[in-house]
């Protein structure tokens, strides 16, 4: 059987992802060892800005709808209280970065991925 990457896989390529896990490393500090990641927070944040998804549970919900890709996109599975624990304490100076990392690669696709969470924080704080 032929293997076909998603749309959503091949955006991902674009994205400088070295680069994401060294400030995700820098901005990281002391988590618990089951935290959910970095990088499967913004694979939620992205399918949700990219789907036009309103709330948590209509993120996990299109995220677990599709599980069988999870590994192809190196993400873990997301419940709607751990990615609603990651918005609501990590440090939203980790998304202003990957928006300055992606502004510089040209990638405007994403950038919005980074508004939405930085509204979300300024509403919760």
């Amino acid at each position: 059987m032929a293997h076909h990457n998603t749309v959503f896989a091949q955006l991902l390529k674009l994205f400088p992802r070295h680069q994401f896990d060294s400030l995700s490393r820098q901005h990281n500090g002391k988590r618990r060892s089951d935290a959910l990641p970095r990088w499967s927070q913004f694979i939620a944040l992205a399918t949700g800005q990219l789907g036009g998804r309103k709330s948590l549970r209509n993120i996990t919900t299109s995220l677990d709808s599709q599980s069988s890709w999870h590994y192809h996109l190196d993400c873990r599975k997301v419940s709607k209280s751990a990615l609603g624990r990651a918005n609501k304490r990590l440090d939203y100076q980790f998304y202003c970065d990957i928006r300055g990392l992606l502004s510089g690669f040209g990638i405007a696709v994403f950038l919005g991925v980074c508004r939405t969470y930085e509204k979300s924080t300024a509403r919760q704080g």
